[in-house]
This record gives C-alpha cells, structure tokens and sequence, in this order.
C-alpha cells in the first residue's frame, strides 16, 4: 500500500513544523490551519489519523471534530486530541465523547506521540486490506449470484441440459474450494452442508468431519455459541416469508429491503442486529465477528457476511456465509489496547511525579521568596546602615577637621615668627605634625570608604618616581633626623617614569616611608632602592631594620585596621589604613605591593612594582608665576567662616603674608560686605548659620562673578562634587595647609591676570 495521510490540524505554524519533525517518515502529512481548512482536507482525501489541537481560533477542535463525526464515511476515522492549556478532567471527558481515541497534554514525548499514530496508520493499512478482501469477496459473492442464476436456468430445463447443469455445478464447486476467502454453506438448521478449503486449512477439519453438525456446536466458542444461533436465525427469517412474497429463482439474497420496510421487523427478530440496521438503507448483509475454533484448540477471528438462499417457493434452501480472517487486526487492537495501558500506566505514574516535583517546586519557591524578602529586608538595612555610615564619616570628618584648622594655621604662623624661641619652635614643629597626622587618618576614613564604594578617581599623568622619592623624604625629614636614622638611596633604575597619579603614588610612598620611619628605632637604618626588571617595570623597595612582621601578621597585614598586637597600637598609634589604601591604589594603577620580613625585631622590606613608559620629554619641576607672588601686595580677599578662632587665625596669617583680608561669618554678611566692597578672592566654609557656602556662591555670582575657593570639613567625593558645581573653582579640606591656600591663591591670581591681559 502507498504511503497513508495524516492529517495535521493547528493555528500556530510552529506546532505543525514540530509535528512534521516528529512524523515526516511516518506517512504523508496534511497540514491544515483551522476547522475549517480541516474539513475541506477530509472531503477530498481519507486519511488514517488525525491530529487535532483543542485551542483555535473560531472553531476550536471540540466543534471540529463534532462536525467530522456528523459524516458517515468519517465516524471511524481516528483523532488523537493535542492541546498545552486546558489539562482539566472535563475537557479531556469531552473529547472522548465526541469521537476522540486519545488526548495527549503538550509538552508530549516525541517517541510515544510517533508510536501511537503508528499504530493507527498500521490499523488503517489491515483495515484498508480487509477492505479491499471485502470487496474481493464482493465480486465473488456477485459472480456466484450470476452463476447461481444460471443453475437456477439450469434447474428449469434440468432435462434437457443434464450435462451442462453437471458442469455448471462442478465449476461452481471449483470457484467455491478455490476462492482465498471462507466459503461456509448451512442447511436451515445451521447444520454444515459445504466446506470450502480455506475452511478445512484454517480449521483443521476435513468436510467429512463436520458434515452434517451445528456450527456453533463445532467451530464456536461456547460464550460466542448463542450470539451464533440468533444471527443465523435471524438471517434465516430475514432471508424466508419476510422478506420474500413471490416465487423467485434460487439465488443468494442479500438483506437488502425496500426503504419503507419497518426496521422494527428485523429488531424483534435478534436485538443483537440491532446496530447492523442502523446504517442507511438498503442494508448490507449481516455482518458479524466471533472467534472460530481450530482442531488444535487455537483460536482465530473470522469476520462473517451471511445471506439466505431461497427456492421458487421463497423458503430458505441454504445460508450462505463467506469470511476473512481478522486476527491480525485483533492482534493489532490487542496490541494497542496494552500499548494504551502501558501508556496510561506511565503517565499516571509520570503525573504523580510531576506532582510530587510541582509540589516541591512550590515548596522551593516559597523559601526563596521568604529568602529573597530576608535578603531584599537585609539589603534595605545595610543600605540604610551604609548610607548612615556614610553621614556619620561625612559629619565626624567636618567636626574632627574644624577644630584643627586654627591650631594649624596659629602653629604655622607661629613657626614663621622669627621672635619665637627655638625650643617653642620645636614643639610647635611637634604639634603641626600631630594636627597633620590626625588630618592624614581622617583622609584614610574618607579614602577607605572611597575605595569600598568603587569611587576612588585617579588623575593619570607621566610621573617620574625618583623625584616622587626625593619629595617624600623631604616631608619626613624632621622625624628622620628625630629619630637619628640612617637612610641610604640606590636609586638605579635607568628610567623612573610610569603613568599615574602623582598624589596618589605619592601617598603611597609616604605610607611606606613614614611607617619604616614610625617603626624603626633610633639609630635605625632605612634603605630606598629603585632597579628595572625583566617584566621592564620599575621596582621599588624600602627596608628597614624596624618592628619586624609576624609570620602570621604576613597574609593579614594589608587588611584595613590590622596592626599586629594591641601594644604596636598603644605604642605607635594610628588606625591600621595606610598599608589597606596603599594596596588598594596600587591595584588601581595595574600595579602590585609586596611585604617580606624575616620575622620579629627582624625588619621588614615593602616592594611596589608599576610598569614603566617611556618619557615623552624630561620632567622639570614647576616654576612659580612671578606675576602672581606679585600679586598678593594687591589682592583682596574675602574670608566667609563663622568658626572666630578659625577665622581670626587665617586672617592674621593671610595678612602676614601680604593678603588683604576682611572676615564675615554668615551668607547674609558676607552678602553686605561683597555689595560695598570689590574682592579678587572669596574663601568660604562650606557651613554657616543661615545657608551654605553653595548659596553664598550662588548669590556672589548673581551680583558679580569672583573666583572662590571652598574651605570645608567635608571632604567626601559628593562634598566636593556639589562645590565644584556650584561655582568653586577649588575645593580645601579642613585643615588646611597654608602653602597649599597660598598656591590655590596664587594660581587665582595669575588666572586673573591672564584673564585681565586678554580682555584689554
């Protein structure tokens, strides 16, 4: 047989592309979009399954196949029911009772779909056979009409055409042992006139051993026996007075009936026949399916056509029955049936572990929405904490940095005092170096919180780190000189320059100077080396026969507050930050810093290591502007601070070298004093009784533009942000070093003499 349709029912393109996938080397596929397509397929080709999606669009597969069953020729046709939505019990009750052999939920297996459509196009291949045996049989059962036709010719001229009836009737006996169908011939008692040798093959038994007896006494099973006799009986009468009202010659009559014969008759008759009338009419001979008994005790399926033979008298002569066999395709539906068990058997099974992995999915998803709720409500805390952090360094940053910036300024204007005897100077020189150290930790706070946020900016340039060296030891030459220590440069390193920031390099050779120095004891020995290496980056190393580190010290001691024991802490102070920032800053720039000490009392050597560049011309130091030291004789400042030490002091100091100052402590002062008079300058606390800093410069601004430079505790990031957008042309970080306000001052100045030489 060619190869059999399957007709492939659904709305969306992508299923019947997956359909096809799954079943393209099982039969011709026919794909169809809607209900409707569908039924134009089904009345122009016959196909052996159907595969139906239950959700479409205007007719939804419910109605489709209630309108596929409505026709006669399609009632037998299988539709197997596929849908991914609707899973309850009711729907799948409606499509089996509108006609459907299976419901598969989507997502399926690829492997029982494909078997489970092989199965139907396997029984729509035998039931296609059986028809095409039927109609076989049809033919015969015609061409024995003709002949019987002719015997019953025969019959009325018996005398005179004796040789030919003999003929007649062994070619008949020929046709009827020769034919590959069963061919079984009752007397009116159902006992066995006929034999034929399709028969006594299947059987086992030879015509003589059951000539004569019932047929359902022989070749019956004995819960099929009585089901026998009432289709034969009915048959019988069928066939006889009332069906037959005039005499006819001997032929086979079927049990066709005119079309106003009451079905009633043959109901009373057998209400087995019951379903056999409910065809349109004319009816087709009864057909029935039993099993058939062999010799050895086997069993086959038979599927009987029986008619009556009658005589001139309409009394019936003979009921004739022809079969084929049907147990292939009992076997098949057996097949199936098991197959459909085993299937039913595995989803139920697979169902009650899909629960059981739903309901501890739920399970799952339950804590992890009790965990993510935890972890969202911890989120907010230490969001809240972190933000609150934040604030507490930004306000304890401003309160610890106010107070310092007049004892600053006052020891360096009294540093500059030539009057001040030289053992006061010391200890003035002692006391600046205790407000810088404290000023130092309070940036390390600022710096180490920079660093965990991921803000930590950096200014690259090309910096040489020789001159970087030289400038830190300078700044740490009093407490060297202190201490009485011996400190030795090796300076080899042919090329010293690398791209970075130079503050921030600089920091972190200040940390490590300054700790050899902090933790070497007098007469202590430091050494500062710088050599290429083959990687070609500059390596810097400074050693120290100081405190030494502990072998357990060693993986801890770039973490942030780790100083080794309380006692270095009571002894040295500090917070445990410069070794964490200086980390940090160095992995910034791509490079590394390493520790190594042989143990306690032993020294230690710290090595920093950044990759080298070639200088682009030679680094020469920075000359200051003669214009602007020029220009502090002549410059007008304004000092806004409502902090009168702080203020008093700056004035004074400003003064002593050459500024002209006027002090105000509020935004509404400093206001009526710039309307009066004209400034070059502004410098203005951020903080003051009744605005910011940020106002005071929105409103200078306004009335006349003057640069300004910002003077405050708070020193974070955003502090500094805000001032520079305001209108800042520099941000100061409390305290302040007065070289460093004297240069901020002096390049305003030299950005205004500028400006004035452009504009005339």
């Amino acid at each position: 047989m060619s190869n059999v349709n399957i007709l492939l029912v659904d709305d969306h393109q992508e299923n019947l592309i997956a359909l096809d996938a799954i079943l393209s080397d099982v039969g011709n596929l026919v794909k169809a979009t809607s209900g409707r397509q569908a039924l134009r397929e089904l009345m122009k080709t016959e196909f052996a399954v159907i595969l139906l999606d239950v959700q479409m669009p205007e007719m939804d597969g419910f109605e489709t196949a209630e309108l596929i069953r409505d026709r006669v020729k399609l009632q037998s046709t299988p539709i197997i029911f596929l849908t991914a939505r609707d899973k309850s019990d009711t729907n799948v009750f409606k499509g089996y009772s509108v006609g459907a052999v299976d419901y598969i939920f989507k997502p399926f297996s690829a492997e029982v779909l494909k078997a489970k459509v092989s199965v139907f196009i396997d029984l729509f291949k035998k039931t296609e056979e059986v028809k095409r045996q039927a109609e076989l049989l049809r033919d015969a059962n015609n061409e024995l009409g003709k002949t019987n036709k002719a015997i019953g010719a025969l019959y009325t001229q018996l005398e005179r055409k004796n040789l030919e009836l003999h003929k007649e009737r062994d070619f008949i006996s020929a046709v009827v042992e020769t034919a590959g169908s069963f061919v079984l011939v009752l007397d009116p008692d159902g006992k066995i006139e006929r034999f034929n040798r399709a028969c006594q093959e299947t059987s086992g038994y030879s015509l003589e051993e059951v000539h004569g007896k019932l047929v359902w006494d022989v070749l019956v099973l004995d819960e099929d026996r009585e089901k026998v006799k009432s289709v034969f009986q009915a048959v019988r009468n069928i066939g006889g007075k009332n069906i037959i009202q005039t005499p006819v010659s001997p032929a086979f009559i079927s049990l066709d009936s005119p079309a106003d014969q009451p079905k009633e008759i043959f109901s009373a008759e057998v209400p087995e026949l019951n379903d056999a009338f409910q065809s349109t009419l004319p009816l087709e001979p009864v057909c029935r399916e039993w099993s058939w008994v062999t010799r050895n005790g086997g069993v086959r399926h038979i599927s009987w056509y029986y008619t009556a033979l009658v005589d001139e008298q309409g009394d019936v002569r003979y009921v004739i029955g022809t079969g084929i066999d049907v147990t292939g395709r009992h076997q098949a539906e057996e097949a199936l049936r098991e197959l459909n068990e085993d299937l039913e058997r595995r989803v139920l099974i697979r169902t009650g572990q899909l629960q059981q992995a739903n309901q501890e999915l739920e399970s799952e998803v339950t804590e992890r929405k009790r965990a993510e709720s935890e972890l969202s409500t911890a989120k907010d805390v230490a969001e809240r904490a972190n933000k609150a952090k934040d604030q507490f360094l930004a306000v304890l940053s401003h309160e610890l940095r106010t107070p310092l910036t007049p004892v600053l300024t006052i020891v360096q204007m009294l540093e500059e005092d030539p009057t001040v005897p030289e053992e006061v100077t010391t200890w003035l020189h002692s006391i600046r170096r205790n407000v810088e150290l404290e000023a130092r930790l309070i940036d390390d706070l600022l710096d180490l919180t920079r660093i965990s946020k991921g803000k930590l900016q950096l200014n690259i340039e090309l910096v040489g780190v020789h001159p970087l060296i030289n400038e830190v030891l300078e700044i740490c030459k009093e407490e060297i000189n202190a201490k009485k220590l011996i400190v030795t440069k090796v300076l080899n390193a042919g090329n010293d320059h690398v791209r970075a920031d130079p503050a921030r390099l600089q920091q972190v050779l200040w940390n490590l100077i300054k700790n050899a120095v902090k933790f070497t004891p007098q007469s202590g020995t430091i050494s500062i080396t710088t050599s290429v290496t083959d990687q070609d980056e500059i390596k810097i190393q400074v050693s120290d026969t100081g405190i030494g580190i502990s072998s357990k010290m060693l993986p801890i001691i770039f973490d942030a507050f780790e100083q080794g024991d309380k006692s270095i802490t009571r002894e040295f102070g500090g917070l445990g930050l410069g070794l964490a920032i200086s980390k940090a800053l160095m992995e910034a720039h791509h490079g590394t810093i390493q520790v190594e000490s042989d143990g306690k009392d032993l020294g230690a050597t710290f090595s920093v290591s950044l990759a080298l560049v070639e200088p682009l011309k030679k680094v020469t130091p920075q000359q200051t502007n003669g214009h602007a030291v020029l220009a502090r004789g002549g410059m007008r400042v304004l000092v806004v601070e409502d902090n009168e030490d702080t203020g008093l002091a700056m004035k004074l100091l400003l003064q002593r070298h050459g500024y002209r100052v006027e002090i105000a402590q509020s935004v509404q002062e400093a206001v009526a004093v710039f309307k009066t008079s004209t400034f070059d300058a502004i410098i203005s606390d951020i903080g003051l009784p009744d605005g910011t800093g940020l106002d005071l410069i929105h409103a200078i601004n306004a009335i006349r533009p003057t640069p300004a430079i910002a003077l405050s505790g708070f020193g974070m990031d955003k502090d500094i942000q805000k001032s520079l957008e305001a209108g800042f042309l520099a941000h100061l970080t409390k305290p302040v070093n007065f070289d460093q306000l004297d240069e901020t001052l002096q390049r305003l100045a030299a950005h205004l003499e500028t400006a004035s030489i452009a504009s005339a």
